[in-house]
């Protein structure tokens, strides 16, 4: 009788375990273990998913280096390196087989996947939310190591990301101590590259003096009340295991980033106080599980000192397409 029992207990706990979950992935609270199927998120793992995420997007075309290379990404952008421009560190002149690495990015998904979000630095050095016409990593190698150019030129297509903008002007990225991307403004005093917007053939014409991550951009907001943005999120998480992006209704190639993590209130912030009162958001955030995304999405009307709360139940798995396509999907 007592092994009997013994089973019926162990049948019905088995099924209370499988009741906790529903058919679209949603991670729901379980009384012994919050998360059933979850383990700790891993920062060396998270990382490694985004990196991974950026290698798919990558696009690579070998060429001769004295014959130069007129290059037409997957999007429509024609990129030209002139003949005998590449040189090595010490500036000489490189000839024979090379190769071009290129990336692009137009919507806030693909920016999400591999954590290439936008933000500007501004007059008072803070960082604010860009709107972008094109956001690009290229380089050019030999043997693994990179190479240096005076000059190469772009036509990107402004239908890639809704329509030429007038206003849009050159930024350039370099990464923080966190790893994560900032965007400079290009000097023109330096003579660092410039665009020019053409209305007769709907295109950026960009000019580069040097290899690397460029965008096209503007900063988003204008005038009006601004409040800090705070995200709380579950125990366990922070700016290593984890990230908080936020985006605009009605603003797809816009990727806001909250960079700082409150270890006292468990909160992600940007700490500028550049929120826009009033604006439709979304809130999005990502980590990993056992390999896996796993993300969740508010949508948000930002109010002013209001505190965003990330709860552990709202937690779904998903893979890069379906994060991509969920994200995409978002008005």
């Amino acid at each position: 009788m007592k092994k009997i029992n013994y089973y019926l207990a162990f049948f019905c706990a088995a099924l209370f375990f499988i009741s906790c979950s529903d058919d679209e992935g949603v991670l729901t609270p379980h009384p012994e273990d919050p998360v059933p199927g979850m383990v700790p998120p891993s920062a060396t793992v998270f990382k490694k998913l985004q990196l991974e995420a950026l290698e798919k997007m990558t696009q690579r075309k070998s060429f001769k280096a004295e014959d130069g290379i007129v290059f037409t990404s997957k999007a429509g952008v024609v990129l030209m390196i002139d003949p005998l421009n590449l040189y090595d560190a010490n500036d000489e002149k490189v000839t024979g087989d090379v190769e071009l690495e290129f990336i692009e990015f137009y919507d806030r998904a693909s920016m999400v996947l591999a954590n290439r979000p936008l933000m500007g630095v501004n007059e008072s050095g803070g960082l604010e939310p860009l709107v972008t016409g094109g956001q690009f990593f290229i380089n050019v190698t030999q043997y693994g190591v990179g190479l240096k150019t005076n000059y190469f030129s772009m036509t990107v297509p402004a239908a890639n990301s809704g329509g030429l903008d007038v206003d849009m002007i050159m930024w350039k990225g370099r990464f923080n101590d966190d790893g994560n991307i900032n965007w400079d403004e290009f000097d023109p005093g330096a003579e660092e590259g410039g665009v020019y917007p053409n209305a007769e053939t709907n295109e950026y014409q960009v000019y580069l003096k040097d290899f690397g991550w460029s965008n096209i951009d503007r900063f988003l907001l204008g005038e009006g009340e601004r409040t800090p943005l705070i995200v709380r999120v579950p125990d366990g998480y922070d700016n290593k295991n984890s990230s908080v992006y936020v985006t605009f209704r009605g603003e797809t190639d816009v990727l806001a980033f909250l960079d700082k993590y409150d270890v006292a209130t468990k909160s992600f912030t940007e700490h500028y106080g550049w929120g826009p009162v009033g604006y439709d958001m979304y809130v999005i955030f990502v980590s990993e599980s056992q390999g896996k995304l796993i993300y969740a999405i508010q949508e948000v009307k930002l109010e002013k000192n209001i505190i965003i709360t990330i709860a552990m139940d709202e937690l779904k798995m998903a893979s890069e397409e379906e994060l991509a396509a969920k994200i995409k999907s978002l008005p």
